[in-house]
């Protein structure tokens, strides 16, 4: 059996589940964060993508590219810690 992935908010299956049902695709959100909740609404950090679907390099900052990015709450964080939850 494999061992859970950790991540500072819990287990990374648990995350992504979580993240999933609040309409946000796991795979571009960095796993270290940063993720808070506030006023009901998730603000994280979305890694992106080019027409190709790869993500890129940001040349002003050399690192990957990324944006900040708000959805709606609609599937509380139980179990996880998430800021503001």
């Amino acid at each position: 059996m494999p061992v859970p992935v950790k991540t500072p908010y819990g287990p990374r299956e648990t995350v992504a589940a979580w993240l999933t049902a609040n309409d946000i695709d796991p795979s571009d959100v960095p796993w270290e964060g940063p993720i808070t909740i506030e006023a009901g609404q998730i603000r994280y950090v979305a890694l992106l993508c080019n027409e190709a679907g790869r993500k890129y390099v940001d040349e002003a900052t050399g690192d990957v590219a990324q944006e900040e990015r708000t959805t709606p709450l609609k599937v509380p964080p139980v179990g996880l810690a998430i800021d503001g939850a």
